[in-house]
């Protein structure tokens, strides 16, 4: 075949498909990488839209498909993924395909979402019109309310007591996960919040730089939407809301609870600080403290300081050493993780839990 009857059939193609293209623009208070991973990361698509699963690839040139709960399949490939940047992919339809194309551009409230869908026809630009005109809001919903944040409740309807999730340096990571199932099959509904505006790693070094660069302010923000969301929630019992927190997260549930009166309980994973005896005096709610130590019947000077300052400020604080070393609920800390710790300190914070948020 010549290069001029190629060129020819190619310019055919083109014009038998008439594409049409459709746009979109919204803004949020979402970070930029919030908003990528969103439309992208099967756990977190499934939290705003109504889909019995996702299924992402995770690199450029992977398959992605989603199950409606209606039973439809909607799929395609990845082309593009920069995350917090770009995103876009193919869409197949009737043998025909569509390309999507997402820009997360920063702005002063947080992050102006651009969508581009090209489409081969009058009626196929329609549709993609219909869909996005339903998606679009619940997606824009969902990250004002808990962008990136992992919410879960037990089987059946009822009104049940609730569990802010806070997560240590790594971000909200599957360890944060798994922790939030565990409590939902116990009977709490679980809001894991993300407070690193997406960020997450299973690498200690860049946890470090996580620490150092996350903004106080912005973290209380996004636990503060979280809890607005909670009681938002019609299978929330409103009266019985607690807080915990795993190392930073623990030290982050201090501060809410010092901020927010309303709660019922809290309780710290091997937090490094305590907060200001500013905030100290405003706990009203007791607070459980779980500290790493060598030996049960010797705390370590850092557990005996902070229960001290404690005691002194007039939080009901109660304090119970877990043998193992501060960090052992996360994989990611390497030889500091325990699975008899992080068991025997799920089991002390359930029974907690259970006294202060069922009973």
């Amino acid at each position: 075949m010549t290069l001029r009857i190629l060129f020819s059939l190619l310019c055919c193609a083109a014009l038998a498909r008439a594409d049409q293209s459709v746009s979109y623009s919204f803004q949020t208070t979402a970070a930029p990488l919030q908003c990528y991973r969103a439309l992208c990361e099967d756990w977190i698509y499934t939290q705003w839209f109504f889909v019995r699963s996702a299924a992402f690839g995770g690199a450029t040139d992977t398959p992605w498909r989603v199950m409606l709960k209606d039973g439809k399949i909607e799929e395609g490939i990845l082309k593009v993924m920069e995350p917090g940047v770009a995103l876009s992919y193919t869409f197949h339809t009737d043998g025909d395909f569509e390309n999507v194309l997402f820009d997360f551009i920063p702005d002063s409230i947080g992050t102006t979402v651009k969508l581009t869908h090209t489409a081969p026809n009058e009626a196929a630009a329609l549709a993609a019109s219909a869909r996005w005109d339903e998606r679009l809001p619940l997606l824009q919903n969902y990250l004002n309310s808990r962008p990136n944040s992992y919410l879960v409740k037990p089987r059946g309807d009822g009104s049940y007591p609730a569990v802010l999730l806070l997560h240590d340096r790594f971000g909200l990571t599957t360890t944060i996960r798994d922790l939030a199932d565990s409590l939902a099959t116990r009977g709490y509904v679980v809001l894991a919040v993300d407070m690193f505006r997406g960020d997450r790693t299973s690498d200690i070094a860049q946890a470090r730089t996580f620490i150092e660069l996350v903004q106080e302010e912005n973290a209380l923000r996004a636990v503060g939407s979280a809890w607005q969301s909670l009681l938002a929630d019609s299978s929330v019992n409103k009266n019985r809301i607690g807080v915990v927190g795993l190392g930073y997260g623990g030290e982050m549930a201090m501060r809410v609870l010092g901020a927010e009166a309303s709660l019922r309980a809290g309780v710290a994973w091997y937090p490094g600080t305590a907060p200001a005896d500013t905030i100290l005096t405003r706990i009203a709610a007791p607070l459980m403290i779980l500290h790493a130590a060598p030996a049960l019947d010797k705390p370590t000077p850092q557990a005996e300081q902070m229960s001290k300052v404690l005691i002194q400020q007039g939080v009901r604080a109660e304090t119970v050493l877990i043998k193992g070393d501060v960090g052992f609920a996360e994989p990611a800390n390497g030889q500091a993780y325990s699975g008899a710790a992080t068991a025997e300190a799920f089991r002390t914070m359930l029974g907690y839990l259970d006294r202060r948020l069922k009973i």
